[in-house]
């Protein structure tokens, strides 16, 4: 029901069940679609129970707060082991500073030998008896700068060894704060894990909590790591179902949070207004399917608010109730959106978002510590996430990807403790990361095609694709913008061709159509519409080769790569326009990899997809790559590739039979989104 003119005027906001919220002191104003009897004996609102002190103990024994990792001070640590070995350097000094001296009397003796001699043998004056009294001034200086030179060896060799000393200080005191806080934090994680138990048994037990001493209560909240308004909600949600208030969620302008709902025993209208917490730069948002988000859009991260869960308050929209018409439909729905949102591959395709900014950072600034640091944890992240979607049977477990994990185990270490690597070794991680998050967007994609699948075959594909409209995911590609001809339509001397020039007046459609002389306007019209739709699938398996595919990849490859440009070697020019595994440069090597990535061609024959790359012994020597861009009707795939006559140029028109026996097989990679 839509506001009244009155209540715009008092500044209210509409939220559910036709309620509303005055936005000015976010309380919650009840009314009624259709008139209401007053209830007989109002309850009145109980107060707000005053502040109890803050509580230090719970259960006899301190509150434990969550620890924190204590930094170790180098400087300090460098400037003690100097200050302890001081005395050997000072030692040192004194013992060539008393040999110098000595070393400086011979001298003098020597020198004056010389002159004696000089005398004698009346060489006094004379040019001969000056160069043997230079020769041996020279020699005494030669004397003392050979002990100098012995000191600064001596004092610069115990420099190193305070260096190495402090070096392997500071790593051992590192060493013994990273297990002091891993103890500290274990402690406090048992210590919570033990406190919310308490709160469920007692939830479960169905004791009232304002029965609680409050200072007992206010201990037990803390421990447990909510504050009391936080707390108050979760622990209604433990309660037994017939006992819970069916709290509904509005987010307020301050950034907090309103909870309100009728307690089932009293009747009573409960409202609750939570803060909740909100790192620097982020904001707080309602997800269509009800789960109160954080979200960052500078970096896109959006994360479930701590304290609550996926689709914690979800209700039906407008748009999705007209298409659940009955109870069945919804009780689909709901489940397919609760798996979805609980998918642990949805969740790591979600947290790429800051890892893909982050190798892009460090693939421009290798020696960059921070960039590296920043890398290693992101990294870190994927792979538990990988490995949580591999552990729910998600992903299949890749083994490219788990022999890096152990070959860069020792490097990411070293990262985190404060080293920076070499920029070719931090580039070689990158690229890792990059396949790795490569694997989870394309399992991401098939796992959202999977509840696709399944809100079709229960008849809701509506009401899903409703749902899914209301937001992006970090796995969708954005459309593509054709690009504007800057010149008239070339004439094609075909009719056909001249009229689909003059009617799609693009680059990319000029190329496709010099590039395929079967085209017809169907072909051009579904190519731009996937394009300018957002390129979501590689490609579709035709139902019955009958006719071309919309040939969109060609479409799209085309806009960077025209016919006849250089493409480079084939599969250079196919790790350009997708992403893939590496596959060697040999013809056997290729062939290993489709048995590792791919599908051999005796499977693939039978689910030919434009967008495959397929691997052929073409070149004795090399073998060769191309991707389907089109399936043909007599059964015939045509190829976007490059080099294949050796000039390294790129073409679009060359085809095969899906029955040769030159092809071992294909892969199947997941387009680049940057080609637009």
């Amino acid at each position: 029901m839509p506001l009244t003119p009155e209540e715009k005027a008092k500044g209210y906001g509409e939220v559910m069940n036709g309620d509303v919220v005055d936005t000015t002191t976010g309380q919650l104003v009840r009314r009624y679609t259709s008139p209401a009897p007053a209830p007989a004996n109002p309850v009145p609102t109980t107060p707000s129970p005053t502040p109890t002190a803050a509580p230090t103990s719970y259960g006899g024994n301190p509150i434990l707060s969550a620890p924190t990792l204590q930094g170790v001070d180098e400087n300090a640590i460098r400037e003690e082991t100097r200050k302890r070995m001081q005395s050997t350097i000072d030692a040192i000094n004194a013992d060539y500073a008393n040999r110098i001296s000595q070393e400086n009397v011979q001298g003098q003796d020597r020198a004056g030998q010389t002159r004696a001699i000089n005398a004698r043998s009346g060489l006094m004056g004379s040019d001969f008896g000056a160069a043997q009294q230079e020769k041996t001034t020279q020699f005494n200086k030669e004397q003392v700068k050979a002990l100098e030179d012995e000191k600064a060896a001596k004092v610069l060799a115990v420099q190193q060894n305070i260096e190495d000393r402090a070096s392997a200080e500071i790593q051992a005191r590192k060493q013994e704060a990273l297990g002091q806080y891993e103890r500290d934090f274990d402690a406090y994680q048992k210590a919570q894990e033990s406190a919310r138990a308490d709160l469920k048994a007692l939830a479960s037990s169905g004791v009232d909590l304002a029965g609680l001493n409050p200072a007992q209560k206010a201990a037990l909240f803390k421990q447990a790591g909510y504050d009391e308004g936080m707390g108050e909600i979760i622990y209604n949600a433990m309660k037994p179902k017939p006992s819970q208030i069916d709290y509904k969620f509005e987010k307020l302008a301050d950034g907090q949070g309103l909870f309100y709902g009728t307690d089932p025993v009293t009747g009573q209208l409960v409202e609750k207004r939570v803060s909740v917490p909100v790192p620097p730069g982020y904001s707080l948002t309602v997800a269509p399917d009800g789960t109160p988000l954080i979200f960052n859009k500078d970096t896109g991260e959006a994360k479930v608010a701590d304290g609550f869960s996926q689709g914690q308050f979800a209700k039906p929209t407008d748009a999705a109730s007209e298409f659940l018409d009955n109870p069945k439909k919804q009780a689909a729905f709901n489940q397919i959106v609760s798996k979805y949102n609980t998918s642990p591959l949805i969740q790591a395709a979600d947290r790429t978002v800051v890892l893909k900014n982050t190798i892009d950072a460090v693939k421009q600034d290798p020696s960059n510590g921070a960039k590296q640091l920043s890398l290693a944890y992101g990294y870190i992240q994927a792979l538990d996430t990988y490995q949580s979607a591999v552990r729910e049977g998600e992903l299949s477990l890749v083994n490219s990807i788990d022999s890096k994990v152990g070959k860069f185990q020792n490097t990411i270490q070293q990262i985190q403790n404060g080293q920076v690597v070499r920029p070719e070794v931090i580039k070689e991680i990158a690229d890792t990361a990059a396949n790795l998050v490569d694997y989870i967007t394309e399992g991401a994609r098939n796992k959202e095609k999977v509840f696709e699948s399944q809100a079709r075959v229960n008849g809701i594909e509506d009401a899903w694709n409703e749902f899914r409209s209301g937001f992006s995911a970090s796995y969708d590609q954005q459309p593509v913008q054709l690009t504007p001809l800057d010149h008239a339509p070339l004439s094609y001397k075909n009719p056909t061709f001249d009229a689909i020039a003059k009617k799609y007046p693009y680059k990319e459609v000029e190329q496709y159509l010099l590039a395929n002389p079967n085209a017809t306007e169907e072909d051009i019209k579904q190519g731009i519409q996937e394009l300018q739709g957002g390129f979501n699938k590689v490609g579709k398996t035709s139902a019955s080769i009958g006719k071309a595919q919309p040939s969109s990849i060609a479409l799209m490859t085309a806009k960077k790569f025209p016919v006849g440009s250089v493409g480079g070697q084939c599969t250079t020019f196919l790790h350009k326009i997708a992403s893939f595994p590496s596959i060697g440069d040999g013809k056997y090597q290729k062939f290993a990899s489709v048995n590792k990535y791919g599908i051999p061609a005796a499977q693939w024959r039978n689910q030919v997809r434009v967008g495959d790359i397929i691997v052929t012994g073409e070149n004795k020597t090399y073998g060769h790559t191309a991707m389907v861009n089109a399936i043909l009707p007599d059964g015939r795939i045509q190829l976007t590739e490059s080099n294949f006559h050796g000039d390294q140029k790129v073409t679009y028109n060359r085809t095969l039979p899906i029955t040769s026996p030159l092809i071992y097989g294909a892969i199947r990679p997941q387009l680049n989104a940057n080609l637009a």
